[in-house]
């Protein structure tokens, strides 16, 4: 099977696929990772094929840190500096994720990279949500792009990672619309279908999530603890 991997952010954002890549090629896949440019020598390096998504993550990066420390006291700034800072650049990612994506058979996709959801859709192929973060609804603990002084009302947990989804499809949802209908050839989303859908349950079976113990508990289920 052609698998692309979508993998945006910093180096240890793009890593962790890197290895996912190697291990599919390691079963007999053919592999590539679209990534930025500037990890092209590493992607190649290690025996897989590049794609390039555009941006520059080192300059993204130096307009975000300023402000990350506060992003969990106010996500809504953090989204609004980061629209700010894509809105110029945008376009040409976007056309560097749907060109990474041609001829593709599945696209696994991080969380970051939310562009493969989209671009799968259009090409009419399976995609898959590759979350290395603990992403994905529980009642354990609330998501981790959310203030952590809500865990104290546990029964809140699950209800933040629909918040954090539903809060950044707002500020985004106008461009990623226009993208869908005017490049991708595809309806637009609802003000309520915050894509990719993780935080709804009849979704899950289309993500998974790879947690070290050492780095925060399984999820429970009703299937038991996946981690």
């Amino acid at each position: 099977m052609r698998i692309t991997i979508l993998s945006v952010g910093s180096r240890g954002d793009v890593q962790p696929y890197v290895a996912l890549g190697k291990g599919l090629a390691a079963a007999g896949h053919e592999v590539r990772l679209a990534t930025h440019s500037a990890f092209e020598g590493f992607v190649r390096g290690h025996g897989l094929d590049f794609g390039s998504v555009g941006l520059d993550p080192f300059e993204i990066l130096k307009e975000v840190i300023p402000d990350w420390h506060i992003a969990r006291r106010h996500p809504v700034r953090l989204v609004r500096k980061m629209k700010a800072i894509l809105g110029p650049v945008i376009d040409d990612y976007l056309a560097g994720c749907a060109t990474a994506c041609q001829g593709s058979e599945a696209v696994v996709f991080s969380p970051l990279g939310s562009a493969g959801w989209h671009v799968a859709e259009s090409l009419r192929i399976p995609r898959i949500l590759a979350m290395i973060q603990p992403l994905e609804p529980t009642r354990e603990f609330p998501s981790p792009l959310v203030p952590q002084a809500l865990g104290r009302l546990r029964l809140l947990n699950r209800s933040t990672y629909t918040m954090n989804d539903l809060s950044g499809w707002l500020f985004s949802r106008s461009l990623v619309n226009g993208w869908r209908a005017k490049t991708l050839g595809l309806s637009p989303l609802p003000w309520l279908e915050s894509p990719p859908p993780q935080s709804r349950p009849f979704h899950r079976k289309s993500s998974f999530l790879s947690l070290d113990p050492g780095v925060g508990p399984g999820r429970k289920t009703g299937q038991g603890v996946h981690d």
